[in-house]
């Protein structure tokens, strides 16, 4: 009898998964850098068990880019996140971060683009 009530409550559910594979680059701006922008990627998978008769095609994601990204950026570090929802409620989030390594611009590096630009 426990194996069948077990069967049934997994009968009711359904695993969502997200691994980004067909996602859009989402690339952000960078501020006090030399390299201009850098491309975000998402931490890890999304995993969601839907309970009921609730489907993944209501799923949406919605993507979240903090306002304000300056250097210096370690390759890794959450610069954003991907939100999931269900007719407008959240049901997870994962962060997007960066692919590399952005390093700050010094006085020098000014110079030396300033010349590139005079010569």
């Amino acid at each position: 009898e426990a194996a069948n009530l077990l069967s049934y409550g997994f009968s009711r559910c359904k695993l969502y998964t997200d691994t980004h594979e067909n996602m859009e680059p989402v690339v952000v701006n960078v501020e006090k850098s030399m390299q201009k922008e850098v491309q975000l990627v998402p931490k890890e998978p999304f995993h969601y068990v839907l309970i009921g008769d609730k489907s993944t095609e209501g799923i949406t994601e919605e993507i979240l880019l903090y306002e304000s990204i300056a250097a210096p950026v370690e390759k890794g570090e959450e610069l954003g996140a991907i939100i999931y929802k269900i007719e407008a409620e959240e049901i997870g989030r994962i962060a997007l971060v960066s692919e590399e390594e952005i390093v700050k611009s010094n006085y020098m590096d000014y110079i030396k683009e300033l010349l590139k630009l005079l010569t």
